[in-house]
């Protein structure tokens, strides 16, 4: 990367500490909206009496998505999505138990759903055959066949006609991160 000139490096020094003080004040809403979430679904819990077998109340049960939907809809004035992913899923749901939909395109679908499920659980297994590799090893291993699928997935999906998005080289953002890290320590 070429040299920063004196105002690019005032301007940058400017801008980093406007949106760290930016990314702190976010960092702190998080955590109240994390507090006040967890408030809203104690009482939305004990309202609604969502309860284990104890009797106690079981606010990690409350579906905050489904709040999020309602409160927009009823103090933001915005439509339900939930309310029209309900309709969509009315309208396939009938759809296909109308037998309106080609039941061997549906069984064909679910048999590879049960393949990939299967092909999940044996991975899941040869992982633990390891008896002696160390845990880094592994997640590394993993990380190196993750790297592996995607190529062979993305193999795969060109062969059988699909369009497949160029993986980003992240290499120059690397670098140029690391000298804005030297620049704003000066």
């Amino acid at each position: 990367m070429e040299m920063l000139s004196k105002e690019e490096k005032q301007e940058l020094k400017s801008l980093y500490a406007k949106l760290s003080t930016l990314h702190k004040e976010r960092a702190s809403l998080e955590v109240l909206k994390k507090n006040r979430e967890n408030t809203l679904k104690e009482e939305i819990a004990s309202v609604c009496e969502i309860k284990n077998k104890q009797g106690e109340i079981q606010a990690n049960r409350v579906k905050m998505p489904l709040i999020s939907s309602i409160l927009d809809e009823l103090y933001r004035e915005k439509p339900n999505k939930k309310e029209e992913e309900i309709s969509t899923y009315e309208t396939y749901k009938d759809s296909i138990k109308s037998k309106k939909v080609n039941e061997d395109c549906i069984k064909s679908f679910l048999s590879v759903v049960d393949s990939l499920e299967e092909n999940k659980s044996n991975i899941k297994e040869i992982y633990k055959e390891s008896s002696i590799l160390s845990k880094e090893i592994l997640e590394a291993l993993n990380e190196v066949l993750k790297e592996e699928f995607k190529n062979a997935l993305n193999d795969e999906l060109e062969q059988n006609g699909y369009e497949v998005k160029e993986a980003k080289d992240k290499s120059e953002i690397e670098e140029l991160k690391l000298t804005l890290l030297e620049v704003l320590k000066k």
